[in-house]
């Protein structure tokens, strides 16, 4: 047993909260019954009687039981989001195949617990265009982990997959999860652009990056743009709402190009990708 599975131990998780919550209590107690003392030392000694005295430490008794109530709240019946994303960085590699395009999509992620007993981490996408059933593949990057996928679109347009760690995420552990998609665009062009979101996630950091044959470098056509939609909406009714500049990259012994848009604490519900245009004969 390692060090993790010995930490995940549902005994062990009960103390780290129970340890937790007594030292969080009597921080507030204690810098609000400092307060206190301070005030009526240097303040109300002289000016304030008893009666009085004994009054203002109640309503700030009252006080204190409303913040520590309000705060247990927080901690146990509010229900936070399952995880936030702590990073995570999407690869979108575009592959001239005859009339055609193969698209090899990675999207690697490290992602916190907000709670205790987290096993699955969602992956949601929106794809345009249309391919042959039997050349779509996903799979989980890493070997050791699940993949359960919803296969068919929902009501908004979007696939959901999840991946399973096999184990049980505690609160405030991390774990990183990855997903590899491959498809095709031959019986109907992709449109041109890629964009990843957090979703309902907090997320601290995010990369996205398409990367093309330098032969179809798509700056030959046309302004390359990092776009940010607002993806609170279904697919096909969300809105550009700001523009960002991308970073071009080239690797000349590859001889490939890539579109890298990096993105600090990105807005809940908002959408960060590449656009670009095909040649006129692809649109």
């Amino acid at each position: 047993m390692d060090l993790d599975q010995f930490l995940d131990k549902p005994v062990l998780r009960i103390l780290r909260n129970a340890v937790a919550t007594i030292r969080a209590l009597g921080t507030v107690v204690a810098t609000l019954a400092a307060a206190l003392v301070v005030l009526y030392l240097s303040l109300w000694k002289d000016k304030v009687s008893p009666s009085v005295a004994i009054v203002i430490a109640a309503a700030l008794l009252a006080l204190l039981a409303f913040i520590v109530g309000f705060w247990l709240y927080l901690q146990h019946v509010y229900n936070p989001a399952y995880y936030e994303i702590l990073e995570f960085e999407s690869l979108l590699i575009v592959q001239p195949l005859g009339d055609h395009h193969r698209y090899q999509y990675e999207r690697r992620q490290r992602v916190r617990a907000n709670r205790d007993e987290v096993r699955l981490i969602e992956f949601n996408a929106h794809w345009t265009g249309a391919g042959t059933r039997d050349k779509l593949h996903v799979e989980s990057l890493i070997s050791d982990h699940a993949l359960l996928d919803g296969r068919r679109q929902e009501e908004d347009g979007r696939v959901r997959r999840w991946i399973y760690p096999r184990r049980a995420i505690s609160k405030g552990r991390e774990v990183e999860v990855g997903i590899r998609q491959i498809h095709e665009d031959d019986i109907e062009r992709q449109l041109p652009y890629f964009r990843e979101s957090g979703s309902q996630h907090r997320t601290r950091k995010m990369s996205v990056t398409v990367r093309f044959n330098r032969e179809e470098d798509p700056q030959a056509l046309g302004e390359v743009k990092g776009m940010e939609w607002n993806t609170n909406l279904p697919p096909r009714h969300s809105k550009p709402v700001d523009y960002h500049d991308p970073i071009r990259r080239v690797n000349q012994d590859a001889k490939t190009v890539d579109y890298l848009l990096v993105v600090e604490k990105p807005k809940l519900f908002h959408s960060y990708g590449i656009v670009w245009q095909w040649p006129p004969d692809e649109s």
